[in-house]
């Protein structure tokens, strides 16, 4: 069986993955997920990574992409169904954070600095 390549741009989002996930887990919230492995073909309309984050009731997920051009591309779709549900998207560069609920001071302010770290 042939070994499967990880492209460097897929390494680099499951390293922001692991680094968001450790970051959160000692900020005392609940995060799982990972990348996509095999990696999304290009042209995918999915994160090529996410991290849902429990926190009580207000679910967030975190989406990592492997280029900042893919993450904009997207955003309009994500910021779409979030509407449909009452919640917001926030972006930078290739990581976009979907609130499914308006969260509170704290919580904004340990995720945002976990995912855009």
């Amino acid at each position: 069986m042939p070994s499967l390549v990880i492209p460097a741009a897929v390494r680099a989002v499951t390293a922001a993955i692991a680094t968001a996930r450790r970051c959160l887990t000692a900020a005392g919230l609940h995060a799982v997920g990972g990348p996509v492995i095999p990696p999304n073909p290009p042209g995918s309309t999915s994160p090529d990574g996410e991290v849902l984050v429990s926190a009580g009731p207000i679910p967030v997920f975190v989406a990592f992409y492997t280029d900042t051009g893919k993450a904009r591309r997207l955003e309009g779709e994500v910021t779409r169904n979030a509407a449909r549900i009452g919640g917001q998207v926030e972006r930078r560069g290739a990581v976009t954070v979907l609130w499914t609920r308006p969260p509170g001071t704290k919580l904004r302010q340990t995720v945002e600095a976990c995912a855009f770290a």
